[in-house]
Order: structure tokens, then sequence, then C-alpha cells
């Protein structure tokens, strides 16, 4: 998943967790065990991994 944060482009990789459509929200748990709380309109790209 590539965020667009703060001017820069940074790119998350991990199993979405949770997502809040109400609040436009989704969790993104990484593989160092680390969870991203992630908006949508911070959302530029997302590529799914088999």
């Amino acid at each position: 998943m590539t965020l667009w944060f703060d001017g820069f482009f940074e790119e998350v990789e991990g199993v979405l967790e949770r997502v809040d459509d109400i609040n436009k929200i989704v969790w993104v748990r990484e593989r160092s065990n680390d969870l991203h709380k992630i908006d949508y309109e911070k959302i530029t790209s997302v590529e799914f991994i088999d």
C-alpha cells in the first residue's frame, strides 16, 4: 500500500486487519507485528500479493 504522508510517499506492506467505513480508516498489520491506522484519504494505491 502506498500512502501520501506529509508530502512524501510511504509504503506499508502487511495484512489488512480492519476496515472502518464510517470513520474512513483501515488498520494494517506488518510482519513486525506493528499495527498502522491509516486514513482513506492518505491511500494512493493498493497492490494485492498472493
